[in-house]
């Protein structure tokens, strides 16, 4: 049982680096290993002492359940304006979720705080390593291939082309999620984490994603909330001056640097991206993004009560897409953005259950450092599902079980120092 939980913490952040492609359907390492975890949870022997825990996580399943049977039955009745290999796909997913959260209810499965920082600092040594295949052989290891990795994708920042380190993940921007439970935690323990810390601050700042700078924000933000919670307020405007005080010097004294324009180009394109391109500037894949945001959210709004309640159908907005010859990029199966996406193929009802899902997972977790590490994971994965639309990201569910798992041993923990 110890190799099993040890395995899944060793390939849980190798994400889209390792796996094989099944025709057009990619099957990744780390989600190929939840099926065989799954697997073999079930033969775990079983108790019930985890009434709180083992509570949630039936609320979970009956969700998961509740949103299976939504998008069977909506996208049944509208199989004619449905992408159906994305629906196919999209129940399978939804079932082999179900699969896992079922196979370890009830078990004693555990995870350690030993365990878990060891696959912290598995997590960053690993994306070191593809760090150095990437700034000394410019190659990126993704699924079963090595490309190169100038070929797809840089950054443009004036006569500067830079290139963007994506790590184990299929694009720059996908990294910060990864990261981000490793990256709390760490910060949470700088004074004997601090050289893990700047290993993982220069990894997401090599991507040179906005989206992974604001993850590194939030983060500190949230430390700083969490331990100076009356004077949060003064410390962020503290924080705002200072940060307003050296990029204007960075600006005056450098202006055509690529560090000043890796800042402007970073904020204007944040700006652009809040405003859906009205103020700002957007890179071409920004542009792809909004325009689909904003078709996805004119498709919820002009649908009928049954739509608007129940969706289109899974499927729906991805074949909507593929017949809309004004969108830049078509092929598209959500629309960059699982609220929006969840919205038009499940409804307000699809977007209730999905709530209610990470609602439990929320109440699972307890209050301690690396409780709040491993939840802080997911709440930047709900942050990042502003820009895509997955639900069903295997590394996503392996965390919920590591917080399940977690809590599991300071139950078991707790109820040995009761009965010594």
């Amino acid at each position: 049982m110890k190799r099993l939980n040890k395995l899944l913490f060793i390939l849980y952040p190798f994400r889209d680096a390792l796996g094989i492609n099944v025709g057009s359907t990619p099957f990744r390492i780390g989600e190929i290993y939840s099926v065989v975890y799954a697997i073999c949870a079930l033969r775990f022997k079983k108790t019930f002492r985890f009434r709180e825990i083992d509570r949630r996580v039936r609320n979970i399943i009956v969700l998961l359940i509740l949103n299976f049977c939504l998008s069977a039955l909506v996208s049944y009745a509208n199989i004619n304006y449905i992408d159906t290999d994305f629906f196919v796909k999209y129940l399978v997913r939804n079932g082999l979720t179900l699969f896992l959260l079922v196979s370890v209810i009830g078990t004693l499965i555990n995870y350690s705080p030993r365990l878990i920082v060891y696959g912290i600092k598995w997590n960053i040594i690993l994306q070191i390593f593809f760090a150095i295949i990437f700034f000394v052989l410019s190659k990126r290891i993704f699924m079963n291939h090595v490309f190169s990795i100038w070929e797809f994708q840089t950054a443009n920042y004036g006569d500067f082309e830079l290139p963007r380190f994506a790590g184990s993940s299929s694009e720059a921007g996908y990294l910060g999620p990864v990261l981000a439970m490793p990256l709390f935690y760490l910060l949470s323990n700088y004074k004997k984490e601090l050289k893990w810390l700047i290993c993982c601050l220069v990894l997401l700042i090599v991507t040179f994603s906005t989206s992974n700078y604001l993850i590194i924000i939030i983060t500190f933000a949230t430390i700083f909330y969490k331990k100076n919670k009356r004077n949060f307020f003064k410390l962020v405007l503290i924080f705002l001056v200072f940060i307003v005080f050296i990029v204007s010097i960075v600006m005056f004294f450098s202006k055509d640097s690529v560090l000043s324009m890796v800042i402007v180009s970073n904020f204007d394109k944040l700006i652009g991206y809040i405003t859906l391109g009205a103020y700002g500037t957007l890179d071409w894949s920004a542009s792809d993004r909004t325009e689909h945001l904003a078709t996805a959210l004119q498709m919820f709004l002009d649908g009928n009560i049954l739509q608007i309640i129940f969706g289109h159908g899974t499927g729906a907005y991805s074949f909507s897409a593929l017949h809309n010859t004004n969108l830049l990029v078509q092929t598209v199966e959500e629309a960059y953005n699982i609220y929006l996406s969840t919205l038009t193929d499940r409804g307000i009802l699809g977007l209730l259950i999905f709530v209610l899902i990470f609602y439990n997972i929320y109440k699972i977790k307890t209050r301690n450092s690396l409780s709040d590490a491993l939840w802080f994971g997911l709440a930047i994965q709900l942050v990042h599902y502003m820009i895509v639309g997955n639900m069903w990201l295997y590394y996503v569910w392996q965390e919920v079980l590591f917080l399940i798992g977690y809590e599991k041993y300071l139950k078991i923990k707790g109820n040995e120092a009761q009965n010594n």
